[in-house]
């Protein structure tokens, strides 16, 4: 007998044994063509070996691959049906029952002291009909009530060896023998059950069972998407009637206190062109008329602000020279501007011409615009700037309105437009006022499809800037 070791890289991987019936010596010939014969095995023995490992590799990574194709196609539906939830629940128990080889797949979810089939996979109508009519109850008898219970993954190899499992007229109709379920934990808590079942005694592997719960996972991140939607949505709509029922208390109150206050102002004024007439003190009333006044432009602002956050303020478009109504707010304001030692300058586009708005709101903008200017700048001087030009084919109008004042930070104009906020608690004592002029001039321009900008630094003053378009359109929005 002759016997050749087959050897890779001085490993032994076997031996070639070749034998005579008739005794006698092995001529060397024989012995090298053995040789030949063993190095040519090892050969066969490597290729075999390297074919299985490639084979293996690419069985994983098509497993990967479908993985993650998988995991995709369940991510894409939940971000484009997150408010569907039967839609993505569907889709992820399909994909992770033909990933894992399951027949059926479904997804309970608590109702009451029992388990209910909120989504599924090849579950036959027989089998849905059976169990929407028995939910399973949290306990040992069936697999995802024991997952409910226990809050862990539970694997039956073969329901009818198990002698705690209790839903045999379930298993009767839905034929399934190895099943699995794996709880849905939400940061520990239980809010609901993913099994899968398959019609043979075929056990899941530990890879299976590993990618059902990734699957799992998924669901759960669904189910609390649309439940944080549908908080969402629930304190949106809470919000909405709460900022209804507010404009609707601010308009029944603003109108309540107008007529009586109308009523002081009319009688303070009666009074005090008596006493003017009598060469009385006329001190004390012009104090009663300038509070009265200031009540009411108050009470106007929150009178305003109500209709339009309820959609009943209404524009009254007309056509009107500018320069006029610019004169017009600057003669109101230079008494004013006169007791702070301000100076008022006009630069008016000469060609600036007519538009046509609803006049009266754009006079109440632009006065609140140079009042506020004048009250934060002393011994300074306020600009107003009126100036037109085109833009995406139309006409447009500014009034710029800067001033010399004390200026804003960048946190304080981000808190302009917002309502009964002013820029800063230390000019709201030293200058008063409700933080509601400004949202509402802006609110009216806009409702004019055009809108206010501000820009400003602090000691170096301000420049607000109301755009409008020469004609004004209702319903067109701001460009």
């Amino acid at each position: 007998m002759l016997g050749m070791p087959m050897l890779r890289d001085g490993d032994l991987l076997g031996v070639i044994v070749v034998g005579w019936a008739d005794p006698g010596l092995i001529l060397r010939p024989e012995e090298g063509l053995l040789k030949t014969f063993a190095d040519q095995a090892v050969i066969a023995i490597e290729n075999a070996r390297l074919f299985d490992e490639v084979q293996a590799r690419t069985r994983e990574l098509t497993e990967s691959l479908q993985q993650q194709t998988a995991t995709a196609d369940v991510l894409k539906v939940i971000s484009r049906s997150t408010f569907d939830l039967r839609s993505v629940l569907n889709t992820l128990v399909e994909s992770a029952a033909r990933l894992c080889d399951a027949n059926t797949a479904i997804i309970c979810r608590p109702k009451d002291e029992a388990y209910e089939i909120i989504a599924g996979h090849s579950v036959s109508p027989d089998f849905h009909e059976y169990m929407q009519s028995h939910p399973m109850p949290i306990g040992p008898g069936t697999v995802t009530g024991r997952a409910a219970l226990e809050g862990r993954v539970i694997h039956v190899h073969d329901v009818l060896a198990d002698p705690d499992y209790k839903l045999s007229e379930a298993q009767r109709i839905g034929g399934y023998r190895t099943t699995l379920g794996v709880p849905l934990l939400r940061e520990g808590v239980l809010i609901g059950v993913m099994a899968m079942n398959r019609l043979t005694v075929r056990p899941f592997t530990d890879k299976q069972i590993e990618l059902i719960t990734t699957f799992a996972d998924q669901a759960v991140i669904a189910i609390e998407n649309v439940r944080l939607f549908d908080e969402i949505q629930d304190k949106s709509r809470q919000l909405a009637e709460a900022s209804q029922h507010k404009s609707q208390f601010l308009a029944n109150m603003s109108h309540e206190l107008r007529t009586p206050l109308n009523a002081i102002i009319g009688v303070s004024e009666m009074l005090r062109e008596d006493a003017e007439a009598l060469k009385q003190d006329t001190e004390p009333l012009d104090r009663v008329l300038g509070a009265g006044r200031h009540l009411l432009a108050l009470i106007n602002d929150i009178l305003d602000l109500s209709k339009i956050e309820a959609g009943r303020m209404e524009l009254r478009l007309e056509s009107f020279a500018l320069a006029p109504l610019i004169d017009g707010v600057i003669k109101t304001v230079e008494p004013l501007a006169a007791k702070n030692g301000n100076r008022v300058a006009v630069h008016c586009d000469a060609a600036i011409g007519t538009m046509h708005a609803d006049q009266m709101r754009l006079r109440q903008a632009l006065l609140n615009h140079i009042s506020n200017a004048n009250k934060f700048t002393e011994k300074g001087t306020i600009t107003i700037d009126a100036s037109q030009g085109q833009q995406n084919g139309r006409d447009w109008i500014t009034l710029a309105v800067t001033d010399t004042g004390i200026g804003m930070t960048a946190e304080q104009m981000g808190k302009l437009f917002q309502e009964f906020s002013q820029a800063s608690s230390a000019t709201a004592s030293k200058y008063g006022g409700t933080g509601l002029g400004l949202v509402i001039s802006r609110r009216f321009c806009q409702m004019m499809g055009g809108d206010i900008t501000v820009e400003s630094e602090p000691g170096h003053g301000s420049a607000f800037t109301i755009r409008l378009p020469r004609i004004v359109e209702v319903g067109k929005a701001a460009q």
